[in-house]
Parts: structure tokens; C-alpha cells; sequence
């Protein structure tokens, strides 16, 4: 089994929750694992474009609500123009939500932010929401965040979500300057992500291999060396780290080996709350708005609620 996944019934019925998803899931794992037995350098490229290709969805009401209520901003980058939301005035917080997420999608941290007295700015990231590009992944998010940071002429705080929060780790470890960071439901590594990706697939040892030498010179980083156990911010920002024992998108066994090697973060563990619905607790929106204000978040009080959604 794939350690990455350790539950893989319920990982593929997240990845396709539907009937004609699950047959449209089933038929391309189907052909990938043909297509990597006959050709395996075509696998891997075709691997390398499904993997930096995030899709687009439609914005659930609420992001569509709270994005009408923003200031537009518009920040260039490498050629291209990045978008973003913004609210009230102050110290500013950034949201940087995870991979085929949007800006908004961390909106329910902006009204507690915003009544403490900060400017929010929520990030779409290269090829999300309403930036530019069509492919993008974890190394250039890292790039594209110090980019974005300065134009917004600094930065107090980082509220970060799973892919997202693994690039904000990442650009720290670069140099970016932040004094506080909230990292939410976050991989480990690289590796474990391409792990599940591979599991998704259904594409052999041989087609990842080839697979990783792409992604290594499309980015300039080797994948192996995306760790993010071994980056820990929390010697140049004060870190609260966030994860849901019920997460299977990105399994909890993760949180916990952040929370072994990172031992002057503050970590937090939630129950119930999954991968994704964490972003909607007002509790966990509560918990983070005191952390960016510096109060004292208590570690030994979990937030609980009766069932996992992710």
C-alpha cells in the first residue's frame, strides 16, 4: 500500500465523489497504466502536464459574496499579472489558499482580521482564480510569494493553506520576511504529494522516476529536496501549525511529523473538521486572529466537532 494514502477508498471518492466521476477516474487510470507500460516517457510527460495543470472551478456563493465586497488589486509577476482581494485597513495578512483553490476560499478569516484592525489581502496565485497561466507548482508559488509581498510593501502576517502553505514555508526559507505565519492542513513533502499523485495515476515506479527528472528541470528544484520538516520557519517567525486529525487529503500522520520536528511552532490539532471545511470554522478563524494579534493560543484545547467533512 501507499503510504501516502492510507486510506485509499475513501482518498478516490474524495478525488471523484460522484458516479460519472468515479467511471471517468476509473477509465484514465485505466489507460495511464497502459500508456505506462508501452511508452513510459510519454506517461511521464503526460504526468508532468496533469500535475502543473490546476483546474478552474466556479466559486461557491459565499467566495462570489465576499469577492464583491473587496478592492481589486493586480500585482505584476514574471510577465504576467496576478490578482487579489482586499479589505479594511492596517498591518497586512495575506491568505494563500492551496493547490486549484482561490483567494477567497480563506475569506471566513477576513471579517475577525479585518475588525482587529488589519488589511487582509487574499492571493490568487499563478494560474488560480483570476491570475494569469495555465501551468504552474509548488516552486514557483514559493517565487511568485516574496514577489507579491514586496509590492505589497511588506507583510505582518501569512495565513496559509496546504499547497499554499507549503510554498509560504519554502519562500521563508528563501528570505522572505514575515513576522508571523499560519500554516493550515500542509504536506510534509514534496514527495508524499507526488506519492498520492502517483496512486492517482496508477502509473509505475519507472514513470515517476522520469517523471521527477521533468518536474526537477521545469522548476530548477529536485522534488526530493522539497522538505518541508527539514524548513522550519519558526526560527525567524512566530508559527502556529494547523491540522485536522480527519484530514485525507493530506493525511494527519503529516501534521504529526511537522509537529515532532518543529518544536518551537505552536501546533494545534482539530477533529472533524477535514482537509477543507477547517477554512470555514469560525473557531479556527477566531484561533488564528488571535495568534496574528499575538495572544496565546492554548495547543491542549482541540477544536472538535461531530464528523469529518472534507
Amino acid at each position: 500500500m501507499n503510504s501516502a494514502v492510507p486510506n485509499p477508498k475513501a482518498f478516490l471518492k474524495l478525488m471523484a465523489p460522484t458516479p460519472a466521476e468515479r467511471r471517468i477516474f476509473t477509465a484514465m487510470r485505466a489507460g495511464m497504466r497502459v500508456l505506462s507500460w508501452v511508452a513510459p516517457g510519454l506517461a511521464a510527460r503526460v504526468c508532468l502536464l496533469l500535475f502543473t495543470l490546476p483546474r478552474r472551478y466556479t466559486p461557491p456563493r459565499f467566495e462570489q459574496e465576499i469577492a464583491a465586497t473587496a478592492e481589486d488589486l493586480h500585482f505584476a509577476w514574471a510577465g504576467r499579472e496576478l490578482r487579489a482581494y482586499a479589505w479594511g485597513a492596517g498591518p497586512v495578512v495575506l491568505l494563500v489558499h492551496g493547490w486549484e483553490g482561490r483567494g477567497a476560499q480563506l475569506g471566513r478569516f477576513m471579517e475577525p482580521l479585518v475588525a482587529a484592525g488589519y488589511r487582509v489581502v487574499a492571493l490568487d496565485a499563478p494560474a488560480h482564480g483570476r491570475s494569469d497561466g495555465r501551468r504552474t507548482e509548488a516552486v514557483e508559488f514559493a517565487r511568485a510569494l516574496p514577489e507579491v509581498v514586496d509590492q505589497l510593501g511588506g507583510v505582518h502576517a501569512i495565513v496559509a493553506h496546504s499547497y499554499g502553505a507549503g510554498a509560504t514555508v519554502m519562500a521563508i526559507q528563501r528570505g522572505l520576511v514575515v513576522e508571523k505565519v499560519v500554516l493550515i492542513g500542509m504536506p510534509d513533502r514534496l514527495m508524499h504529494v507526488i506519492a498520492r499523485f502517483q496512486f492517482m495515476m496508477g502509473v509505475s515506479d519507472r514513470v515517476i522516476a522520469r517523471f521527477l527528472r521533468l518536474m526537477e528541470k521545469r522548476s530548477g528544484t529536485r522534488p526530493e529536496d522539497v522538505n518541508m520538516v527539514e524548513m522550519d520557519p519558526s526560527g525567524v517567525a512566530a508559527c502556529l501549525h494547523i491540522h485536522d486529525r480527519g484530514d485525507i487529503e493530506v493525511p494527519y500522520v503529516e501534521g504529526e511529523a511537522i509537529m515532532r520536528a518543529w518544536p518551537n511552532a505552536k501546533h494545534v490539532a482539530t477533529s472533524g473538521l477535514g482537509h477543507r471545511r477547517i477554512l470555514k470554522d469560525g473557531r479556527v478563524a477566531a484561533m488564528v486572529t488571535a495568534f496574528v494579534q499575538g495572544e496565546d493560543v492554548d495547543d491542549a484545547v482541540a477544536i472538535e466537532v461531530a464528523e469529518t467533512a472534507q
